[in-house]
C-alpha cells in the first residue's frame, strides 16, 4: 500500500466509516482476491474480517470480527459441501437457502466451527 493512503486512515479515527469515505477497502479485496478464492468462508460486509483456522481436512475454526462500532448483519457462504457446527461465541446464524444470516454485536466477534458435509 501508498504509505500516504495509510497515514490518511491512521490520523482520522472513523474516516473508514463514513458513507462519504474513499471505499479503500475495495483496493484490498482486489489485492487479496487469488488468497480469498481458497477460503472456505465468504461475507459480503467490508465491515468484518474472517480468518480460517485448519484442525484437520475437515474442520475448521472460522473467526469474524466486527471492526465497525455498530451492530452488523452480514451474510455468509461457505464453499460447497461445508456446513457450520457449531457456534463457539456469539449468536448462531440462521441458515437461509445456501447462506447463513450472522449478527455481530459492535466491535465484537462470532466463532465458530465449520465442518465437511
Amino acid at each position: 500500500m501508498s504509505i500516504p493512503i495509510e497515514m490518511n486512515v491512521i490520523e482520522a479515527p472513523g474516516i473508514l466509516l463514513k458513507a462519504e469515505s474513499q471505499p479503500y477497502w475495495k483496493i484490498y479485496s482486489a489485492i487479496s482476491e487469488e488468497v480469498r478464492k481458497i477460503r472456505i468462508i465468504h461475507k459480503d460486509s467490508p465491515y468484518v474480517g474472517i480468518t480460517e483456522h485448519a484442525f484437520d481436512e475437515g474442520t475448521k475454526l472460522a473467526i469474524m470480527i466486527n471492526y465497525s462500532p455498530s451492530s452488523i448483519n452480514t451474510s455468509i457462504l461457505l464453499k460447497e459441501g461445508w456446513k457450520v457446527d457449531k457456534v463457539v461465541y456469539g449468536e448462531d446464524p440462521i441458515k437461509k437457502y445456501k447462506a447463513y444470516e450472522c449478527s455481530i454485536a459492535a466491535n465484537d466477534a462470532m466463532i465458530l466451527y465449520i465442518k465437511r458435509e
